[in-house]
């Protein structure tokens, strides 16, 4: 995430307009930011955006000033050239990087060619030499994406009036209720990211892949906390895209496949939501910008899915270790091993929470949203190991350093306690 500065203390911000979870953190990253400098900040809407309904709100912490027509265009093309000019510098450095490279392995190999004159083999020698030592260095930054110390404390924010009376109208229509308490769910499926699974590295350096399948689950497991919750007096709001299967459940709004669903009324519902209930997903990272408790369930990566918030819980899948059948403890999760391979489906299968797991969870996060317990030895024993390696990791994974620690802070929340009993090893 970037920003440009303009006089008169004003922050533009351009969030990513594609992925909806880095749309909603980015937004809240600028806007603490915004806040820490007692500065206004603007957004730069791109065109397509996967979801409008964060640009319309505001917030009493922050003035959020609205970009006029000619000023948008202008600042889309001032950004163009910056990216333009940030482009050709990283292509010169390949190049340089690729030449030394080049003379330096021409060298090496003509030097141990038989029947060379001493002269010349001194010479290929000290060209060795010299490629090695001109050949420019890209130094591993070790700076995360996420700054997780940043947003720390939420940035209160709310619709603007008219969008609010507008969301709260659609919402009374589709079957929500304003004064009904809401916990929103929503399970990843394979629909969205269909054929775009696989990132990060060509298939022939196959021990080096994420696969993001592995953060899919199958929402029929959610079932027995979402009847729990429903028994308790909820609306269960299931949260998704029309290419999900069909939520039929008394108490269940199925937002997802709903005609009359908005991409806005989704931010809404967080907004209006006791919690989510969720896996690694975009609308799991939305609730940083609308301050939505979080339980994310099925968590692959522990690191990324750390909790930032002190009203968020998280339980990992169960990985299982396919050279030797085991499951790894959380233990075996906050380790080099594990952190630089994960979602590498050939060397772990990832298997989802069972619904007992899921209903467990969500009675612990009704009661820690009543009342936190202390955290227990496992829990802060996980959460420093975690830290720890990820500070240590971050020079030299790239991924690793993305989610890491921030300033020695990697979050407030915790494990799920029911979890870390059972399996930190």
């Amino acid at each position: 995430m970037a920003f440009l500065r303009r006089p008169g203390r004003l922050l533009i911000c351009r969030p990513n307009p594609i992925q909806f979870g880095h749309l909603g953190m980015e937004m809240v990253m600028a806007l603490a930011r915004a806040r820490e400098e007692g500065s206004a900040i603007a957004f730069l809407r791109q065109r397509p955006v996967v979801n409008e309904g964060p640009f319309d709100l505001e917030s009493d912490e922050v003035e959020i000033r609205r970009l006029s027509a000619p000023a948008a265009a202008w600042w889309r093309l001032w950004w163009a050239c910056g990216t333009h000019r940030g482009d050709l510098a990283d292509r010169i450095l390949d190049l340089r990087i690729a030449f030394w490279k080049q003379v330096g392995e021409t060298a090496r190999r003509l030097v141990s060619r038989p029947g060379l004159s001493p002269g010349a083999v001194d010479r290929l020698r000290r060209l060795k030499t010299a490629a090695r030592e001109r050949e420019p260095e890209r130094r591993p930054r070790s700076t995360p994406y996420l700054k997780r110390r940043l947003i720390r404390t939420p940035v209160r924010v709310r619709f603007r009036r008219d969008v609010d009376q507008r969301l709260v109208r659609l919402a009374a229509e589709v079957g929500i209720a304003r004064d009904r308490p809401v916990v929103t769910v929503h399970a990843r499926e394979p629909g969205w990211k269909r054929g775009r699974e696989v990132q990060d590295k060509p298939p022939s350096a196959r021990q080096y892949m994420r696969d993001d399948s592995t953060r899919n689950a199958d929402i029929e497991t959610f079932v027995p906390a979402i009847d729990y919750l429903v028994e308790r007096g909820f609306t269960v709001v299931r949260l998704g895209d029309p290419s999900m299967r069909a939520v039929v459940r008394p108490g269940v709004i199925d937002l997802a496949l709903n005609p009359r669903r908005t991409p806005a009324l989704d931010v809404y519902c967080l907004l209006q939501s006791r919690f989510l209930l969720a896996g690694e997903s975009g609308p799991s990272v939305v609730t940083l910008l609308t301050n939505t408790p979080t339980l994310t369930i099925n968590a692959t990566d522990p690191v990324s899915s750390y909790p930032i918030r002190a009203d968020w819980l998280f339980v990992p899948k169960a990985v299982i270790e396919r050279a030797t059948g085991r499951q790894l403890m959380l233990r075996q999760m906050a380790t080099e091993q594990y952190l630089a391979a994960v979602r590498n489906t050939t060397q772990y299968e990832y298997v989802s929470n069972t619904p007992e797991e899921i209903l467990e969870a969500t009675v612990e996060m009704l009661a820690f949203l009543e009342s936190p317990p202390p955290e227990t030895d496992e829990q802060r024993c996980f959460r420093e190991l975690l830290a720890r390696l990820s500070i240590e990791m971050a020079p030299l994974h790239r991924y690793v350093r993305k989610w890491a620690a921030h300033e020695g802070f990697l979050g407030d929340g915790r494990v799920a306690r029911f979890y870390a009993d059972r399996y930190f090893g």
